[in-house]
């Protein structure tokens, strides 16, 4: 991704908002070196300040939204927030989960860059999200996650501590890395209500283009 091919990725844009997909390897919002993230691509592209409304792990791809002043990322702050709201990713994880559906509710504790699982239910924050197994194929299954908190590698952690891990993930325990540094979750559709004009709003990421998300879309019959 760069300034001159950011159009390739725009999914959705009104006068309050644009809608990224992003690339993994890519920065969400700028860090203490110097490598490219979507937040300054952005404002480079628009020549004012952006706001970042929900974040994505550099290795994850997909759904990235910005609001385009303080006053509305304030507004859509608060419309993500809401029991409407849908959050969906598709992960590619190495171990078939032993239930083909369920529910993951956990504690997770933030220490060095990196999400545990906490024994004390008292100490840390609340995890919730559901997954569904779509389908398996030679070496990995897929899942379809619906996300209900958004805690700091929440899926990544929720999903390792189950025994699947995500492909590519080594920091959370899969087997091996991706050459590309990428790790197979992809944030895939976002719906929710536009808090200014009252509508419903849904929105999809195209997969990265691979072999195993290609896959993932004849399981899923996606065109």
């Amino acid at each position: 991704m760069n300034t001159k091919n950011l159009n390739e990725f725009i999914v959705f844009e009104d006068q309050h908002i644009i809608c990224i997909n992003k690339k993994s390897g890519v920065l969400s919002q700028p860090g203490k070196n110097e490598d490219v993230s979507v937040q300054k691509l952005l404002e480079i592209k628009l020549k004012h300040e952006v706001f970042i409304l929900n974040r994505l792990d550099r290795p994850v791809s997909g759904l990235i939204l910005f609001a385009k002043s303080k006053r509305t990322a304030a507004k859509f702050s608060s419309a993500l927030s809401k029991p409407e709201t849908k959050k969906t990713y598709y992960a590619i994880v190495e171990q078939k989960p032993e239930l083909s559906e369920g529910v993951l509710e956990n504690t997770l504790n933030k220490k060095d860059n990196k999400s545990y699982i906490s024994s004390d239910p008292v100490k840390g924050k609340t995890a919730r999200l559901e997954y569904v197994l779509i389908g398996s194929g030679t070496n990995y299954h897929f899942l379809k996650i619906i996300l209900h908190t958004g805690r700091f590698h929440q899926i990544r952690t929720q999903m390792a501590n189950i025994g699947c891990h995500i492909k590519g993930d080594v920091k959370y325990g899969a087997r091996r890395s991706n050459k590309d540094k990428s790790i197979g979750l992809h944030a895939y559709e976002l719906e929710f209500i536009h808090p200014v004009k009252k509508e419903m709003l849904n929105l999809k990421a195209n997969f990265p283009e691979d072999n195993l998300w290609e896959s993932l879309k004849s399981n899923l019959d996606i065109v």
